[in-house]
């Protein structure tokens, strides 16, 4: 168990001391099937939340299962948001043309 001192303002104005002890946080693990391999990192595909405030999926994922983002450092998609947005590329938007000319 470890324990840490927390030093805060109390409501009289008083700075108070407090020892906060955890057993400190539990692992997560990968989302992806059955795989429960310890999580490396969170999905950071972008989402709104129950309240409309931007939020991201934060799906816990395993190295094997993490998908870089292109162009971004630090960033990380989950098979499920990675697969959308291949999908998503693959295909035109509704009332666009391809941009392939045949002739």
């Amino acid at each position: 168990m470890s324990c840490e001192h927390v030093q805060f303002k109390g409501d009289d104005g008083r700075t108070v001391n407090v020892i906060v002890c955890t057993r400190g946080r539990r692992q997560k693990f990968c989302r992806v099937g059955f795989c429960n391999k310890p999580a490396v990192a969170l999905c950071d595909y972008p989402v709104t939340d129950e309240h409309g405030k931007h939020a991201t999926c934060d799906a816990p994922m395993c190295e094997q299962h993490r998908h870089p983002v292109p162009g971004l450092t630090d960033r990380d998609w989950c098979n499920a948001h990675w697969s959308f947005e291949q999908r998503r590329k693959s295909q035109p938007l509704k009332g666009e043309l391809p941009l392939t000319f045949e002739g």
